[in-house]
């Protein structure tokens, strides 16, 4: 009897071992996934705070990009409103040229040839009375100072080593050349006198008669017309 009952307490202690034992295994599972779980967690709290700052930064960069959409758009629009002023103003100086054109055209039916032979006629003589620096100012005057092909020194030497004296033999009104820009060009015949060591080569002039285009521009603040240029003709 007494084995009977002492088998039977250690049958149920036995199994009361085992119960405890599977519920710690089982209490330690549970805390491992537990764990695991609160790992997870953790990992997707950063997976998301990740995410969150991502998205903030792109909502960032949106808008300033939107901004800078606008911007380019307004720029845009001051950029259209800007060439439509410009073309506006092209419209204007064009139709002004036109009308400028059209106008000294007009003139060079009607006017007086003296009038035009003036700064010439002026040229000449300053050539021939040895005032070159008048003479450089007048064949010139109509020409930017960059575009001027020699200077006063260079001028004054050439000139002064070369010709002697010039005299206008002839001039008539060009009414077809520079019909088109408003442009107005005297065909003149001069006769010149060059030096007898004259360097020819140097000179643009030849002993005797010669023939030159001379164009002419008008100064609104001389209130007259003035040499632009002086070409073989």
């Amino acid at each position: 009897m007494k084995k009977l009952i002492l088998g039977m307490v250690f049958v149920l202690l036995t199994a009361f071992f085992i119960g405890f034992n599977y519920l710690l295994w089982e209490r330690e599972n549970n805390l491992n996934k537990l764990r695991n779980l609160e790992n997870q967690n953790a990992r997707n709290s950063a997976s998301i705070n990740a995410y969150k700052r991502e998205i903030e930064n792109l909502e960032e960069k949106n808008e300033s990009l939107e901004e800078e959409v606008d911007k380019l758009k307004d720029e845009l629009q001051r950029s259209q409103l800007e060439k439509q002023v410009l073309s506006e103003e092209k419209n204007v100086i064009n139709q002004t040229l036109q009308e400028r054109i059209r106008f000294i055209n007009g003139i060079k039916q009607h006017i007086d040839l003296k009038i035009l032979s003036e700064p010439l006629l002026q040229w000449a003589e300053a050539i021939n009375q040895g005032k070159y620096n008048e003479a450089y100012e007048l064949e010139f005057e109509g020409t930017l100072e960059q575009d001027r092909k020699l200077s006063l020194e260079e001028y004054t030497e050439l000139m002064k080593n070369n010709v002697r004296k010039i005299e206008i033999a002839d001039v008539m009104l060009d009414r077809y050349k520079g019909t088109g820009n408003g442009d107005i060009y005297l065909e003149v015949k001069m006769n010149v006198k060059l030096a007898d060591e004259a360097n020819k080569k140097q000179i643009s002039y030849t002993d005797g008669i010669n023939n030159k285009y001379v164009k002419l521009d008008y100064s609104s603040e001389k209130k007259a017309f003035i040499i632009s240029s002086i070409n073989d003709g």
